[in-house]
């Protein structure tokens, strides 16, 4: 430090305290000059930092990148009719019910609880109005008529009168208006009416299907049921890869909007190889599936 001092006194001529001064101005740009150096160092990552990276990239994706994920294809459910008194909470989780609600039907009937009415499910708790609406045309509730007026009538009869008549289920395809008016709550209007919904639909393929013919209350629904029958449907099939968005849109159960959606997805993607496809249109969900499925061919 004393020879430094003597050269700088040497070549610049400044006396002992410019010396000093010098000094500590030197220390003083060196040490700004190299503290971003130590700290960019410091931080460096190591191998295990670099390994440990690559593990978060391929990581599973936050929940708000996989908002951006492609839809994937969801559970399918069979939808089909079912007594609520008597099925099970596996059937009911197997179309779709809500492992909550499911279970909460299942518990209501151990404890003594009975569905005399459809809108009896409305009551037990998490069954939502949209539930209720998709599950309505499977709930088949058999009437109970013991105290009924009729019930009493049909017993006072003769053994040898009416009483011993039965007559064989009606199949829902093949009656015509004439026929179906033989159907108690039936008469000429609605009988037609059934007519023409069922050649809309391109044919029943189930019997609860009856059930949203406009004007079939849900008494006289409940009280068919186990007269009418579908035997062997022969349903006319809509070609999903060589009919237009308009002539989708003209059966009963696919709206306009649904039947653009549909078509744009096969002109974007191609012919559809089949009919679990139309799950990977984000507005197709299974109780729409379920429905139209019967009606749709790729072939």
């Amino acid at each position: 430090m004393r020879r430094l001092r003597q050269q700088l006194a040497y070549f610049f001529g400044f006396e002992r305290r410019e010396i000093n001064g010098f000094i500590l101005l030197s220390i003083v740009v060196f040490g700004t000059l190299l503290v971003p150096i130590i700290i960019k160092t410091a931080n460096k990552p190591t191998r295990a930092t670099l390994v440990q990276g690559f593990d978060t990239l391929n990581a599973e994706p936050p929940k708000f990148e996989k908002a951006l994920v492609a839809k994937k294809v969801p559970k399918q459910f069979e939808l089909h009719r079912f007594n609520p008194n008597i099925a099970s909470k596996k059937e009911m989780l197997a179309m779709g019910i809500p492992y909550k609600v499911a279970r909460t039907i299942e518990n209501y009937v151990k404890k003594g609880g009975h569905f005399k009415r459809k809108n009896d499910l409305l009551k037990i708790y998490g069954m939502q109005d949209s539930l209720y609406a998709a599950l309505l045309p499977y709930v088949a509730i058999p009437l109970v008529a013991n105290n009924s007026k009729e019930a009493h009538l049909q017993k006072s009869l003769p053994f040898t009168s009416e009483r011993a008549v039965v007559l064989p289920p009606l199949d829902l395809n093949s009656a015509d208006a004439t026929a179906l008016q033989r159907l108690k709550g039936i008469g000429p209007v609605l009988s037609k009416r059934v007519v023409k919904f069922r050649e809309k639909l391109g044919g029943f393929y189930a019997v609860h299907q009856l059930g949203e013919v406009y004007g079939v209350s849900d008494s006289t629904y409940q009280s068919l049921v186990e007269t009418v029958v579908v035997n062997k449907p022969k349903l006319s099939l809509i070609k999903l890869n060589l009919v237009g968005a308009d002539t989708l849109a003209m059966h009963p159960y696919i709206s306009k909007n649904k039947a653009r959606l549909i078509v744009a997805f096969r002109q974007q993607h191609g012919p559809y190889l089949s009919k679990q496809e139309l799950y990977k249109i984000k507005a197709i969900d299974s109780v729409f599936y379920n429905k139209v499925s019967p009606y749709l061919s790729v072939h």
